[in-house]
């Protein structure tokens, strides 16, 4: 439970998370033992969310809401990471194409340049197409 509670501080820090659950077995402890380790160990501010499970069944607490601000830089930032990692599965012929596709201009412009416009105009959901048409 340890890694998870550090896990919930990080994305509590960062403010990249609007809800903030942990999820958990366990066994020889009463429910509210376990919700209140959970809440001393993530101090103050909005209360954490459990989805704990023992053999008595589920016991589910709902998260209260915490500040995201970086919420869409972060997923931006992780969208040019995935985009950037499925674009490799391409041949560079195939990329060649793309660009024109998107009419990025190639003009008078270096490798870095005609690369960031690209990665810049290209959807996700494109990429993501292209790659399911040649399945």
């Amino acid at each position: 439970m340890s890694e998870g509670i550090g896990q919930l501080l990080r994305a509590k820090k960062e403010s990249m998370a609007r809800k903030l659950f942990i999820s958990c077995p366990f066994i020889n402890r009463d429910v509210k033992e376990v919700l209140a380790d959970v809440k001393n160990r993530i101090e103050e501010g909005p209360t954490v969310g459990t989805l704990l499970f023992d053999s008595k069944g589920l016991h589910i607490q709902d998260s209260e809401t915490f500040p995201d601000d970086n919420v869409a830089s972060e997923i931006h930032e992780y969208e040019n990471n995935l985009k950037e990692a499925l674009l490799n599965n391409f041949y560079f012929d195939e990329i060649v194409e793309m660009i024109k596709e998107l009419d990025v201009d190639t003009k008078n412009k270096g490798f870095k340049e005609v690369k960031e416009e690209f990665y810049g105009r290209i959807e996700l959901d494109h990429v993501l197409d292209r790659l399911n048409d040649l399945l």
